[in-house]
């Protein structure tokens, strides 16, 4: 439609446009449709006014973020937001403008409240419909709802990152240049301050139970030198909004503990649970063989040729002593270990050897690798190269 890649469509643009994708309509119902689109009123339609009118109306679940963000700067709760509601709710100490002394934080202020004001007519006061009909806007050219709330969060209006709306050095009363030691003195001097059981009343215990909240949640960003250095990046840039939530989660929901003790632990405990289970296999290998005849028979034959079974007279000396439970029992250990030493048990229920467990097979990898490489490339010279005859 924008026949001049100018950025905003003129009625004559708007309606040839209409008429090339095919729709019937009278001139009348074009020039309604026009005002529709045209919500300020110039006489063009910007790229954000035809993106709001063609999609779909808002999710829930924006809705419900943008009440939560307006609930948060209307102070008062009289429906409107002023200068005085944001001198209250909305920090700008951190914005660049006011660090680097170009806008006094009235000028920014003002200017906040202006950018939500249909036209640029400002008339100092923010009403609810005003709020929502610009984030409408925003939320047109916002295809997922994770960056919508991404970007609510980002604009300060809803706590998130850090200290939210607060700058952590001035929740604890140091500067950026302050050292760790300073900083732990000033939270504990607060802390002290702040803790609720020193308060008396219920308001006051509520003041003191936020505040001392507010404290400990800045010490616990300051504390960290890695967590400091990040929350000094997001100062230093605020306009790196997905970089900025990508490293707080990460910090937030990364593992405690060092990787490096969690693999050699699981390795640990994997290598044990299989020595266990190649022996439990290995046992039940060796109480099936002996009630197998064959190999039971077998397993006698050579008891008594080595002298560990028989009618001989120490054997029988011995047996004059005990219990048959008691004969029984040392006939069965000797015919498994005869079974064991004399039985070449192989597959999944062979003896257990610490070379197959985990940990020694990956010590000897490198080791393994070379010898299969070394197979491999021996293979490939004598059948391929030196058309060798297979062996049996």
């Amino acid at each position: 439609m924008d026949d001049n890649q100018s950025g905003d469509l003129t009625l004559q643009e708007f309606t040839n446009g209409m008429k090339d994708i095919g729709l019937d309509m009278s001139d009348d119902e074009i020039n309604e449709m026009f005002r529709q689109f045209d919500r300020d009123g110039n006489g063009t339609v910007k790229y954000d006014e035809f993106l709001r009118a063609v999609r779909p109306p808002m999710s829930k679940t924006r809705l419900n973020l943008i009440e939560m963000a307006f609930k948060k700067l209307d102070k008062t709760g009289d429906g409107i937001v002023n200068l005085d509601d944001l001198n209250g709710v909305y920090n700008i100490r951190s914005h660049p403008e006011y660090q680097n002394g170009q806008k006094t934080e009235k000028e920014l202020l003002e200017g906040f409240l202006k950018k939500f004001e249909e036209g640029g007519s400002v008339d100092g006061q923010l009403t609810k419909d005003e709020f929502i009909d610009y984030y409408s806007g925003v939320s047109a050219s916002i295809d997922e709802d994770i960056y919508f709330d991404l970007m609510m969060r980002h604009d300060a209006f809803i706590d998130g990152l850090y200290c939210g709306r607060e700058n952590c050095y001035d929740v604890l009363g140091v500067t950026r240049e302050s050292t760790r030691d300073e900083i732990s003195r000033e939270y504990r001097k607060l802390a002290r301050k702040w803790h609720p059981d020193v308060h008396r009343g219920d308001e006051a215990k509520e003041v003191a139970t936020e505040r001392f909240r507010q404290v400990a949640n800045a010490y616990e960003v300051l504390k960290d030198e890695d967590s400091r250095k990040d929350y000094d990046y997001m100062i230093d840039n605020p306009d790196e909004m997905y970089a900025h939530y990508y490293r707080y989660y990460r910090r937030m929901y990364a593992p405690k503990v060092d990787v490096r003790i969690v693999i050699v632990v699981t390795i640990s405990v994997i290598s044990g649970f299989q020595y266990y289970a190649m022996h439990s296999r290995y046992k039940d290998a060796i109480d099936y063989f002996l009630t197998v005849p064959k190999y039971k028979l077998k397993a006698q034959e050579i008891a008594k040729s080595e002298g560990f079974l028989g009618n001989s007279a120490a054997n029988r000396k011995k047996n004059r002593l005990r219990s048959k439970d008691e004969i029984r029992i040392e006939e069965e250990n000797i015919l498994r270990k005869i079974i064991e030493e004399k039985m070449d048990i192989k597959g999944g229920y062979s003896k257990p050897s610490y070379r197959h467990v985990l940990w020694v097979q990956l010590a000897f990898l490198p080791y393994t690798t070379v010898l299969y490489i070394i197979w491999y490339f021996r293979w490939i010279w004598r059948f391929n190269f030196n058309k060798e005859e297979f062996g049996d």
